[in-house]
């Protein structure tokens, strides 16, 4: 909590904080959640000093864990991944989820993935980030590719 709270308010977070947030974040709902829910969870490369969005993951983890929780599948999952390559994040997050079903009766769904959006397209140029959504029937999937930043906020 104190990590959303005050060490979040910047623009940009070391990736190293922000990763941790998500760790603990992840284990919580581990411990909520026990065995019913498949949570997976990797990281891979290097972490140094580079820097990202504050915040910029949460939003999707939060919905990967609300709906991936929820969803009637058999064995419902939450598979969430960082992958750090030189100067670029791949992050994924896949969860299982009753996406045509919701959809149908959600009026109040988005405003997270509509606010996410709208902060990466300020504090980042478009060659800097591209972000893939979709669905299927069963499955929720989110993509972000990032350029990390340095120190001073300038692209690696």
């Amino acid at each position: 909590m104190r990590y959303v709270l005050y060490e979040s308010r910047e623009d940009f977070t070391p990736l190293k904080k922000e990763i941790e947030f998500i760790k603990n974040f992840i284990d919580l709902q581990r411990v909520r959640l026990n065995d019913k829910v498949d949570i997976q969870f990797d990281i891979s490369g290097k972490i140094s000093d580079q820097h990202v969005m504050s915040l910029c993951f949460e939003p999707f983890i939060d919905n990967a864990i609300k709906h991936g929780a929820r969803s009637s599948v058999e064995t419902p999952f939450i598979h969430i991944s960082f992958k750090i390559a030189e100067n670029k994040l791949y992050f994924s997050a896949i969860n299982s989820c009753d996406c045509i079903e919701k959809e149908k009766n959600d009026t109040a769904h988005g405003i997270g993935l509509k606010n996410i959006r709208q902060r990466l397209a300020f504090l980042y140029k478009t060659d800097e980030y591209h972000l893939e959504i979709s669905k299927k029937e069963d499955t929720f999937n989110v993509n972000l590719e990032l350029h990390l930043k340095d120190r001073d906020f300038n692209t690696l």
